[in-house]
């Protein structure tokens, strides 16, 4: 995989920035925990955080917040995203990090994005991967898929 590892850009550290700034001023213990932000194709930044619900399976991850938030004011591509995660007030290394987007959050990057870079944490240092090789063999429908 280290291969495949690319290191953060200026732009990649801000967008960092703008996700731990999101989770600082919005969390909430048992609540807001998680925190996204991502650029578009054409530059423009979102953020968004974690929707979550006394019954789990109802949670909302703050990639597809974010990712909506985005297509509520129009059509685009992700160039980069990142998620980033509020440590729980008993951690005792209290440092926001990137974290790796989950199975259903991958699928719907790589559909509004295919070529998209995702920020995460390996070996405790922030890197960038492309959307695509954190979920091979995307399933695509030539002529009707968007991620085609």
């Amino acid at each position: 995989m280290q291969h495949l590892l690319h290191p953060l850009t200026k732009q990649d550290l801000e967008l960092v920035e703008l996700a731990k700034d999101k989770i600082r001023n919005r969390y909430r213990k048992r609540w807001h925990q998680l925190a996204a932000a991502l650029r578009t194709t054409d530059g423009e930044i979102y953020t968004g955080i974690h929707i979550d619900a006394y019954v789990s399976a109802l949670a909302v991850c703050a990639e597809q917040v974010t990712i909506g938030t985005a297509l509520s004011e129009k059509e685009m591509q992700i160039d980069t995203i990142v998620a980033v995660r509020h440590p729980k007030p008993a951690n005792p290394d209290q440092e926001i990090n990137p974290v790796t987007p989950c199975g259903r959050c991958r699928e719907l990057i790589c559909d509004y994005g295919k070529d998209a870079w995702v920020i995460v944490c390996h070996e405790g240092e922030m890197v960038k991967i492309k959307a695509s090789e954190m979920l091979p063999e995307k399933y695509y429908l030539p002529g009707i898929s968007k991620g085609n």
